[in-house]
């Protein structure tokens, strides 16, 4: 049985880590950009080969998104042997929606503080929220100790853009209490499969504003769900700190979306994000596997 939620070879093939944080040799000198993509490609290429190996040798594949799906079939995974499995989470909402506009809002990222997240992205967007509210308070609730270089750079650009008190950094901690107190959740990540914060958000009735990448796209539009809800946030481009700003500061505005948001974003999580049904699919695979299994030893077909 084989589940992948992130896909370490796309974005190894992508470059990610090297393209943020600029490539460096082994004693941790600079390189030529042209020997920097050469080791992308190298990299990517052997983790290339060992997912290729690995699905031809697995029972069953499942990850988390059809985007994801898409990307394994294309480097060989059995379609019969291939499946999707949604996240689940299980918070329910504890806040009581008020209609008001949003003139001192709460805006935060829940997620690490490492490259893929793009939190310079975010931080920008930040200084543009607050130049038209200034009121407005962000929050990045995630740990700082992932990648200290660059939680040092992201501290440092908060302190350059003069944001000060009104962006903190929680570091370590719990993120499920903090729900509660966001008005808008965002995510700025440069790749991602289906991630848990945005499927906690929507859980608990935070509008999100999302770069369309991954499965984001669909979590958000909910284009593959079976509940016809609808959005339960915005789409932004990636590395586009003017747009992300643009769609917090339509929510802020906005109560009426808000609120449409929300509520699909709670039926979303309900319906198809629900510890049930991701446990139950998870069963009825692994029991599959098994007769399968217990066929083939008997001479039966795969």
């Amino acid at each position: 049985m084989l589940t992948e939620h992130g896909l370490a070879w796309l974005e190894a093939r992508l470059g990610i880590e090297g393209c943020v944080k600029g490539p460096k040799g082994n004693a941790g000198e600079p390189v030529s950009a042209d020997e920097h993509r050469r080791s992308v490609a190298r990299r990517a290429a052997a983790i290339d080969r060992m997912a290729g190996d690995a699905y031809g040798r697995a029972d069953a594949i499942t990850t988390v998104c059809e985007a994801n799906a898409k990307h394994q079939r294309r480097r060989g995974a059995p379609p019969l042997r291939s499946s999707v499995i949604a996240n689940a989470v299980g918070i329910a909402a504890d806040a009581e929606w008020r209609p008001r506009a949003l003139s001192a809002p709460t805006i935060g990222l829940v997620g690490r503080v490492v490259p893929i997240k793009d939190l310079s992205t975010f931080i920008r967007a930040c200084r543009a929220v607050a130049d038209e509210l200034p009121a407005a308070r962000f929050v990045v609730v995630g740990p700082l100790d992932h990648d200290p270089a660059y939680a040092d750079r992201c501290q440092a650009l908060a302190a350059d853009l003069d944001l000060g008190e009104r962006l903190q950094f929680t570091g370590e901690t719990d993120p499920r209490p903090w729900y509660s107190r966001l008005d808008v959740a965002v995510l700025t990540s440069v790749s991602e499969a289906q991630p848990l914060c945005l499927i906690e958000a929507m859980a608990a009735g935070v509008p999100v504003v999302s770069t369309a990448i991954g499965g984001c796209a669909d979590l958000v539009r909910g284009d593959r769900e079976p509940v016809g809800a609808g959005r339960a946030g915005l789409l932004t481009p990636t590395r586009d700190p003017a747009a992300t700003a643009g769609a917090v500061l339509r929510l802020c505005r906005d109560p009426q979306l808000r609120w449409r948001l929300s509520r699909a974003g709670q039926a979303r999580a309900r319906a198809s994000h629900n510890p049930e049904r991701f446990l139950a699919a998870y069963r009825a695979l692994y029991e599959l596997a098994i007769d399968q299994r217990s066929r083939t030893a008997v001479g039966g077909p795969r």
